[in-house]
């Protein structure tokens, strides 16, 4: 006679393999769909162990029109060609600062890179030029960001303001001046109108249309999150927004807002880092301690991390996607190159499986398992709480969980089969 459902002790989710969150709420049953095993991605790394990449924190990425892959790390800049490494630091180039931030690549072939206490450094392949506070416009040594817009200005993210260069003269929007609800700039995207979007730390979203600067906030706009990382644009050029503290964000262009959070989606993390998009309009999502979240509007989601793939850090500082390849910096571990295999890339029905009731109170039912699947049960800050539950058979395919220790709240129930790993938002009342 079979016992309990086999246990994880660990006190987070430990997967083989590549995870396909299916949103199916308020069905009570996943309808089939495809996921893509980790198996499908081919993986490269650099780190300071197997080349000479400066630092293993990975703070920034572009890429040149040679596709010459540009990073900034903690130790100075770097550019790799595929084969061949430049290296730039206060050691062998006028850079005196290498804590590198933003990497932007400019029209003119310039590539423009922002420090923590330098300034802006401009390089066109032979000749440096340093902007500081002292010699130009910028408010502030410390450059959180960098792009050019349309007509060929150059935008600018401090910790003390927003800055537009446009080759002589400078602009400058802070609290004082502009009435910002803050100075700490973090991204900038240029829309195809040429309108800018804007994120702050704790001040909003800045939308300037060219003439002025509209601002939105949680009581004056209804942004979901006051801070946000990371700006893209999805293949409607509607505007997307990765949070440090609330998941994922957009608005329809008219300020109705859509919020993904682990309280209201299968989003795996609302510690955002970082976020790119293709376009066949897949996100990728860099987190602080979960990997990357990979989204495709409106309910595909997937989650690849240390445990479940070759990934070597959870926590990812930077991404740069092209259109063979995803780029990954992370804090610890260098550079990640991860291109789809595909080859190998075939569609797999997952199995149907069934439960109910949702909304539950303290009993829930499972169906269509076998004996090697693996049930979790994970609270919404990510804890393990199968030491707080009893799992046992009902049949030969069907079982219980007696959920009675837990609190009211929201859930993820964490089904692991052969074919892979199925998700699903459930609440105790």
């Amino acid at each position: 006679m079979k016992g309990n459902l086999t246990h994880k002790k660990s006190s987070s989710i430990n997967f083989k393999m590549k995870l396909r969150f299916v949103l199916t709420l308020p069905l009570l049953f996943c309808s089939g769909s495809f996921f893509l095993n980790a198996q499908n991605y081919d993986w490269e790394f650099y780190s300071t162990s197997n080349s000479v990449i400066p630092d293993n924190s990975v703070r920034c990425l572009a890429m040149d029109a040679n596709q010459k892959l540009w990073l900034g790390t903690d130790n100075g800049l770097a550019a790799f060609d595929g084969t061949n490494w430049e290296i730039y630091n206060t050691a062998n180039s006028p850079i005196t600062d290498n804590y590198i931030r933003a990497i932007h690549h400019m029209n003119d072939g310039t590539v423009w890179i922002g420090t923590t206490h330098s300034g802006i450094y401009s390089f066109d392949g032979t000749n440096w030029i340093n902007y500081t506070p002292t010699n130009s416009g910028l408010p502030d040594y410390f450059i959180r960001t960098i792009t050019q817009d349309s007509i060929g200005d150059i935008w600018i993210g401090t910790v003390e303001g927003l800055v537009r260069f446009d080759g002589t003269n400078w602009q400058v929007w802070t609290i004082e001046n502009a009435a910002l609800n803050s100075n700490n700039i973090t991204s900038i995207a240029v829309g195809l109108d040429n309108t800018k979007y804007i994120g702050t730390i704790n001040g909003g979203l800045i939308y300037y249309n060219n003439t002025s600067l509209t601002e939105y906030t949680l009581l004056e706009g209804g942004v979901p999150d006051n801070s946000s990382i990371g700006i893209v644009f999805d293949n409607q050029n509607l505007p997307w927004f990765a949070s440090p503290s609330h998941g994922l964000f957009t608005e329809d262009g008219n300020q109705n807002w859509t919020s993904y959070t682990i309280l209201n989606s299968p989003i795996i993390s609302n510690g955002l880092t970082s976020i790119v998009v293709d376009a066949q309009n897949e996100f990728t999502l860099g987190t602080q301690e979960s990997g990357l979240i990979l989204f495709t509007p409106p309910s595909q989601w997937s989650n690849l991390n240390s445990a479940n793939s070759n990934l070597p850090d959870n926590h990812i500082l930077s991404l740069y996607r092209n259109e063979e390849s995803l780029w990954i910096g992370t804090n610890s571990h260098g550079l990640v190159k991860m291109t789809k295999n595909t080859a190998s890339l075939n569609e797999v029905s997952e199995k149907v499986i069934s439960y109910s009731p949702n909304p539950f109170n303290d009993f829930i039912q499972i169906g269509s398992l076998n004996e090697t699947d693996l049930v979790d049960l994970i609270d919404i800050s990510g804890k393990n709480m199968n030491n707080l539950i009893q799992q046992n058979w009902l049949s030969s395919s069907i079982a219980q969980i007696n959920t009675s220790q837990l609190h009211q709240g929201i859930y993820l129930l964490v089904i692991s089969t052969d074919n892979g790993i199925q998700t699903y938002r459930i609440i105790k009342n």
